[in-house]
């Protein structure tokens, strides 16, 4: 499978600057699939997918945020993968896809993980529903609000490192030699993420 999946914690999107940067940043790297946490919008409109995008050659779905909190959304490229199904979670969003190229069905998840204690019992509790209700290969990423071990907690700079991308087993099996690369951050606190799943066939 050849395909390129982007994650960014944009930290709003309310300002023309963030706006260029996820751009230059979509163009750059050209992702067939992107995702965006803590849009700070309300709705999203066409004209902000397309100065997001380049282009209107995408699709999307979102997540609403709450006033000025969260907020998720996920762009796609026409002709590459095709949305199936879709589930809009209180802290993730849903896509069921599929591969124009190869047929293959999967689950794509993109989450703003709790930031406050009290709820994080409920965040985790809506993954484990998430894989309860669809059973295809899943891929999952975004910003967990979460660390993984200690070692994440003394990234350059100080912060965090919440961002990243997670695959089940039966997803790596048609991606079994991913790469995630941390891209250069040109605005926000927080870094783009690059999964490239280019098995090589």
């Amino acid at each position: 499978m050849d395909l390129k999946v982007l994650s960014w914690n944009i930290r709003g999107l309310g300002q023309d600057p963030k706006v260029v940067a996820v751009r230059n940043v979509i163009l750059k790297n050209n992702p067939a699939i992107v995702t965006i946490q803590e849009s700070k919008w309300e709705v999203i409109d066409d004209k902000l997918i397309r100065s997001l995008w380049g282009s209107n050659r995408c699709n999307y779905v979102y997540q609403a945020s709450e006033g000025a909190s969260g907020g998720i959304i996920i762009m796609w490229k026409e002709g590459v993968v095709v949305m199936g199904d879709h589930l809009i979670g209180v802290f993730s969003l849903s896509i069921e896809f599929r591969n124009v190229a190869d047929d293959f069905v999967w689950i794509f998840t993109s989450v703003y993980g709790a930031s406050d204690v009290g709820y994080y019992n409920q965040c985790w509790q809506e993954s484990r529903d998430i894989k309860l209700l669809f059973d295809e290969p899943w891929l999952i990423g975004g910003d967990f609000n979460a660390t993984l071990s200690a070692a994440d907690r003394n990234v350059s700079g100080g912060r965090t490192t919440n961002n990243r991308f997670l695959l089940s087993g039966d997803f790596l099996a048609h991606c079994p030699a991913p790469v995630q690369l941390r891209l250069k951050r040109p605005i926000s606190d927080h870094a783009p993420i690059l999964l490239n799943c280019n098995s090589g066939g």
